[in-house]
């Protein structure tokens, strides 16, 4: 299960799923989605969510870009996302 922590519905989407693993183990992960397919880090768009994700106490050493410019899908222009 997970929540949309917060959205602003144009640029990024952040999302937050925490769960219990058996008796002292707590597995807990974040995403960011943005329309970009590799969001550049000097980006607005990144700085925003930055300063979104350190409002909150979520560790966020750990995120991993993810390159999705060699997905390509049918009927999808990269112009008009």
């Amino acid at each position: 299960m997970f929540w949309v922590h917060d959205t602003d519905y144009d640029r990024y989407a952040f999302m937050y799923s925490c769960e219990n693993r058996f008796l002292f183990f707590r597995h807990e992960m974040i995403w960011v989605l943005t329309r970009e397919r590799m969001i550049d880090f000097e980006s607005s768009t990144y700085q925003y969510i930055s300063g979104r994700l350190d409002m909150t106490e979520l560790d966020r050493r750990d995120l991993v870009a993810s390159n999705q410019t060699m997905c390509k899908m049918e009927g999808y222009d990269d112009d008009h996302v």
